[in-house]
């Protein structure tokens, strides 16, 4: 079935990630970086993520428009509108040192499931992660939960994996739209999973569609 397609994107968010570490952390992306309007996103209170305190002031991030989508991001970050593959677009966070091999990211994977298709959000939750458990090392799901938000009900998994020998955590969250399946990945080391998780989850939880 065409749709099967989706789960084998479930494999790219880590390595995708490992794989972007090494590329320049400071070049800007073209397409789409503009500054946020003061009241785009609400700050949070606690904790310190990559240079930018969660409580720092609204300019400090910025919004990142396609085709009939947004999503708002620290400005600190790169994003890339050529996404790779089925990847629409990733947005990475900046290097942590110089050599290192991982750098957290945000991704966006969407896959036509076809006019016929009837799949409901409950089966490809359910295929999702029958793929998850047999695809990664070492997968823990940490948690499931299917939630709603402005653009209807979606269904978040936070799970743990290795990849090429890194510990990565996840928060990934699907969404039918439409006929189209949605894919909206935080990817971060596990060791500093906690600390990052609060600023990962207001990214995608910016994630609005046009009006």
């Amino acid at each position: 079935m065409k749709w099967i397609r989706v789960f084998l994107l479930l494999l790219l968010p880590g390595g995708f990630a490992l794989g972007q570490a090494s590329k320049g952390a400071d070049t800007s992306a073209s397409g789409g970086a503009h500054p946020a309007d003061a009241n785009a996103v609400h700050p949070a209170t606690t904790g310190a993520v990559d240079g930018l305190h969660p409580a720092a002031s609204a300019a400090q991030w910025s919004i990142l428009q396609k085709d009939n989508f947004s999503i708002r991001y620290p400005s600190a970050w790169t994003p890339n509108t050529e996404g790779s593959g089925m990847v629409n677009f990733f947005i990475l966070a900046p290097l942590a040192s110089p050599d290192a091999k991982f750098r957290e990211n945000v991704n966006l994977v969407i896959e036509d499931l076809g006019q016929d298709s009837a799949m409901s959000l409950n089966e490809l939750a359910t295929a999702s992660l029958d793929a998850l458990k047999s695809a990664f090392a070492e997968f823990e799901l940490e948690s499931s939960h299917q939630l709603s938000n402005a653009r209807g009900p979606y269904q978040r998994f936070i799970y743990k994996s290795v990849q090429n020998g890194y510990p990565l955590q996840f928060i990934q969250e699907f969404q039918i739209i439409k006929k189209r399946a949605y894919i909206l990945t935080f990817t971060a080391e596990q060791s500093k999973f906690e600390a990052d998780q609060e600023l990962g989850e207001r990214i995608l939880q910016s994630f609005a569609f046009s009006k």
